[in-house]
């Protein structure tokens, strides 16, 4: 499946971005990014592969939210990419494993 192709499942990061001052679209993104740190968290525990790799917690505020879902999505090559594939690219490309 595309990624262009997902956009029907949910809003496209590109359509987000801009509206990030409204505060529950705000709360939206600070939920997909919950979602992402408790997910890297489970992984971690398990010992399985983390999802991104940055020092301790990171406070993901309207502006590095903004920034991450920006280079998530020039990074996915799409701007039909979905919110949490955006958030997640971004936060890989941002804060890589090495």
């Amino acid at each position: 499946m595309s990624l262009a192709s997902q956009s029907k499942a949910g809003p496209t990061a590109q359509s987000i971005i801009e509206l990030l001052d409204n505060e529950g679209i705000s709360l939206y993104v600070t939920g997909v990014a919950n979602g992402i740190q408790a997910a890297n968290q489970w992984n971690a525990i398990n010992g399985d592969p983390k999802i991104y790799c940055a020092n301790g917690d990171i406070p993901l505020g309207k502006d590095l939210s903004k920034s991450i879902l920006r280079l998530g999505v020039s990074k996915s090559g799409s701007s039909d990419v979905l919110v949490p594939t955006a958030m997640m690219i971004g936060l890989q490309n941002m804060f890589p494993c090495r």
